[in-house]
């Protein structure tokens, strides 16, 4: 069973989200200009996810496992 939960507290919105073995999964991120990113307590590169530097939707493509992502939106 794929498990999330998220919350928006200003301009930094997070999510944790676990999904089963064997499985993938793309995380659909808010709207806006994203200026950092941390997953799993680690600083990702922004660049690495395509429409995070403008208005799009981003995406984050994901495999099996438990992940904790935190963003900051640009106000």
């Amino acid at each position: 069973m794929i498990r999330s939960e998220w919350k928006l507290d200003g301009n930094t919105f997070q999510i944790e989200v676990e999904i089963p073995g064997n499985t993938t999964a793309t995380i659909t991120l808010p709207q806006g200009k994203i200026t950092s990113v941390n997953m799993n307590a680690k600083k990702v590169n922004i660049n690495n996810f395509p429409n995070t530097n403008n208005k799009e939707t981003s995406v984050i493509p994901i495999g099996s496992g438990v992940y904790q992502i935190s963003l900051t939106l640009e106000n």
